[in-house]
């Protein structure tokens, strides 16, 4: 992997207590991009997504490590990616795309209800550790959809609330407990989570309707939605749903947010904005902080924000002073797990040398 900037851990010891955390930033192979989109990355750093190149191929789909980019098959759209590395999106069959997974080489067809919407019939959202595969396919040319859970070979239906024709889930975590979205009757939408048969309306911030994105594995979702008295197409904010309530998570001031994933250690990526000025977010320890502001090279900037795993590295892609834009992998510095492994050791340190003085005082 081309490391663009690094920092050594242990320098950083002494800062990290007082600035707080900071990222790296290794490119993922892309080469210079017009465009791109990582819409998976799984625990061991793979990535999956599409980009079009500065003098090359136009949305190429791809599956990526340590700083190689390798092509899918032509057709097939990424959407997500397990830590055992099977890849779930859309595939092309006679000219319409229809959910389907990637593993060993193979594309596999998923299915779909038989409906076409704009040259679509069916999508794969996501997928879990358990190959569960969360997704959705549309039941008439209007764009209604069945929400859909693939599972070992077979398709089920997901259970809707309020006799509602539309349902897209957009996330399924280690549990098989999904997070999407359901027209609960008015036309907006909102956010559902999905467990053991049941749907559960996460309500709104107080406005028409609320937008789930991802969900963790402690049940904890992230999403946007509209506030009371706003416009509901301008004035939105991000928001963490957990343990039954949802959390505005504000805007830093600017007219909207949006939280577009999470880990499992509470770290949320996403946007604010205020008319075309869009600033992507790294919200974390409680604070939403501007993704540039923790990047450890300062001629570094983030232009887009894609997806973190649960090791807190976040698929961006990164710009550097001139203006040249590429795929990017963001790493924490240190790695959260080397940090509290590092404070650990410190500890034992400074323990042991308070044992040494204590010896040191007492009588021969």
């Amino acid at each position: 992997m081309r490391v663009i900037h690094l920092i050594p851990a242990l320098c950083l010891l002494p800062a990290m207590s007082h600035a707080g955390l900071q990222y790296s930033v290794s490119s993922l192979g892309s080469g210079r991009v017009i465009s791109g989109t990582i819409t998976g990355l799984n625990n061991n750093g793979v990535v999956v997504g599409t980009y079009t190149a500065v003098g090359g191929p136009s949305d190429l789909s791809f599956i990526g490590h340590g700083g190689t980019l390798s092509a899918l098959p032509a057709g097939f759209y990424p959407t997500a990616i397990n830590d055992p590395g099977q890849v779930v999106g859309m595939s092309r069959s006679q000219g319409a795309l229809s959910a389907a997974s990637y593993a060993n080489g193979q594309v596999t067809p998923l299915g779909d209800l038989g409906y076409e919407y704009y040259g679509n019939r069916s999508r794969a959202t996501a997928i879990n550790n358990a190959g569960q595969i969360a997704g959705y396919a549309y039941t008439n040319e209007y764009g209604r959809a069945a929400g859909l859970i693939y599972s070992a070979g077979n398709v089920t239906t997901i259970s809707s609330l309020y006799n509602s024709t539309n349902t897209t889930p957009k996330d399924i975590n280690t549990s098989g407990v999904i997070a999407g979205n359901v027209d609960p009757g008015n036309g907006w939408g909102h956010g559902f989570i999905y467990a053991n048969g049941t749907m559960t309306d996460i309500g709104t911030l107080g406005g028409l309707y609320s937008v789930a994105t991802a969900i963790n594995d402690s049940g904890a979702v992230v999403g946007y939605g509209d506030l009371k008295g706003g416009d509901s197409f301008k004035e939105y904010h991000a928001f963490l749903y957990s343990n039954g309530t949802m959390h505005d998570l504000g805007a830093r001031g600017a007219q909207w947010s949006q939280a577009l994933d999470i880990s499992d250690n509470g770290t949320i990526i996403g946007y604010w904005g205020t008319g075309g000025t869009v600033t992507p977010f790294i919200y974390t320890g409680g604070v939403m902080h501007a993704a540039n502001d923790l990047l450890a090279n300062p001629k570094l900037s983030v232009r887009n924000i894609h997806a973190i795993n649960d090791k807190d590295q976040i698929a961006a892609t990164v710009c550097v002073s001139h203006g040249d834009c590429y795929l990017s992998l963001l790493t924490p510095v240190p790695e959260p797990s080397t940090y509290a492994m590092l404070l650990g050791g410190l500890g034992v340190v400074g323990a042991a040398a308070r044992r040494r003085r204590r010896d040191a005082h007492q009588p021969a």
